[in-house]
């Protein structure tokens, strides 16, 4: 029997729920702005980022 010295299931749940929670504000800018530019759309989201709205 061989025991793991390390048990790597809480970090991965919790990259996973940082991933979930970040790619809310990311959808919502995209969704908003879908016909916009790319260049556009980086500008909105670096406000959003910078003054978070």
């Amino acid at each position: 029997m061989h025991a793991t010295l390390y048990d790597f299931s809480p970090v991965v749940r919790m990259l996973l729920m940082g991933l979930l929670l970040a790619s809310g504000p990311l959808l919502m800018v995209y969704l908003r702005n879908c016909r916009s530019t790319p260049l556009w759309r980086m500008a909105t989201l670096t406000l959003v980022t910078l003054f978070d709205f």
